[in-house]
């Protein structure tokens, strides 16, 4: 079964299905409609609480999870960006995961400082250069009002940018599944957080059939997010041109 919460807590969906589970199942609910839910950007940060739980058929929750999501459109018209249908400007950093005493592990604390500083000085959004962030990092995001462009942990600038087959990583078909697995990993944790408003292919790593495929497995599978990379340049695997 699933339940939407709104901020107050009370429930605006609910739906239930029977089903027989052997080791694993899945369950598809028919779509419904929210009459003018608050919409979530970077100044309102409006969140819901989806919870799905699995149930004996007494009723008895067996086990049930929780997360955050938010509503908002993000499209490119006219040569702009817009969210829910209204132009953004980018006002935005590229983000390690490092301090100067922990190294490449940054705790709870320090990034919650992190967020503070970006509020304060009006960062409203964070490319997560050059890898995804850890998942606190998203929820984070998502309450603070922070747009992502989320990176996958693709790179390989040090083989150069020559388009000849093989001769990078990028346009080397041997990799292809290795560039597919790492976008699909991104993809798959990371695509229900309201945050995340465009997908990065990678920094740096050429351009050829791999950067081909992973474009295309994106496109195929969210329609509802631009796609950026920044060495496709001018070709068609992007929908931005990016520095």
């Amino acid at each position: 079964s699933y339940q939407l919460l709104n901020q107050r807590g009370e429930s605006l969906l609910s739906s239930q299905k029977k089903l027989s589970i052997d080791k694993e199942a899945e369950v598809i609910f028919d779509r419904e409609r929210i009459n003018s839910p608050a919409p979530w950007t970077a100044e309102t940060p409006n969140l819901y609480t989806l919870i799905i739980s699995i149930k004996e058929p007494n009723g008895k929750i067996i086990e049930s999870t929780s997360c955050q999501v938010g509503f908002r459109t993000v499209e490119i018209a006219n040569s702009q960006l817009l969210v829910n249908g209204q132009p953004i400007l980018i006002k935005g950093v590229n983000y390690h995961e490092h301090n100067e005493d922990n190294g490449h592990y940054v705790q709870e604390s320090l990034l919650q400082k992190d967020f503070e500083l970006w509020k304060k000085y009006n960062v409203n959004t964070i490319r997560t250069s050059h890898y995804p962030q850890q998942e606190l990092f998203y929820e984070l995001c998502d309450r603070y009002g922070i747009y992502v462009i989320d990176e996958a942990n693709i790179e390989s600038h040090g083989m150069g940018y020559d388009l000849n087959v093989g001769k990078t990583l990028g346009n080397n078909p041997l990799f292809k599944e290795a560039h597919l697995e790492r976008t699909l990993n991104m993809y798959e944790r990371d695509k229900n957080h309201p945050c995340v408003i465009i997908w990065s292919l990678g920094n740096e790593a050429g351009n050829g059939v791999n950067f081909y495929a992973t474009y295309s497995f994106l496109k195929e599978r969210d329609d509802s997010r631009p796609v950026q990379y920044e060495r496709a340049g001018l070709q068609w695997n992007t929908d931005i041109y990016c520095p």
